[in-house]
């Protein structure tokens, strides 16, 4: 198996694939806006917050991937879990729910279609690992947040074992 198959069986582990862990596209299935903007009491994120979070990083690394320049990014790592759209209606958590699902696949369909050469160059000259390292990172964030997200519906009791872990 080559290096560029392997983060490719990462990413659709991450997304649709169930696999070891929970796919993002399961732990957020069939919730509600409610449902995703609900918080525990402590200081942890809403379902729907960590879902903007992984839009936000997973869209400037997609962007950077295909040579869309990305604005420098000096706010802070909290700004990017809030959004004005944390907290809304069904219609715009589903909303939410479908741009995620299309990024994570357009992520996969960059990932394909990249050559090999491309995927082992460095990402940029700030930063010198190359993209099969940072796309593996990616994964691993991706895959962070989603055991978040699942134990986040577990305590909320809205979590169904059929989808994955009890």
């Amino acid at each position: 198996m080559t290096t560029k198959e392997i983060i490719l069986k990462q990413m659709k582990a991450c997304d649709t694939e169930k696999e070891w862990i929970v796919p993002l596209s399961l732990a957020i299935s069939g919730l509600s806006a409610k449902q995703a903007a609900w918080k525990d009491g402590s200081a942890n994120h809403s379902i729907w917050q960590i879902v903007n979070h992984l839009i936000f990083w997973n869209t400037r690394y997609l962007n950077k991937l295909k040579g869309a320049l990305s604005e420098k990014y000096s706010n802070g790592h909290d700004v990017s879990f809030t959004n004005e759209n944390y907290e809304g209606t069904d219609i715009e958590w589903n909303l939410i729910v479908e741009n995620v699902n299309k990024l994570m696949s357009d992520w996969e369909t960059s990932i394909q279609q990249a050559e090999p050469d491309t995927l082992a160059k460095p990402v940029s000259s700030d930063n010198i690992d190359n993209w099969y390292a940072v796309i593996s990172n990616i994964n691993i964030h991706n895959a962070y947040h989603i055991g978040q997200i699942v134990n986040l519906r577990k305590l909320q009791g809205c979590w169904h074992a059929e989808l994955g872990v009890q």
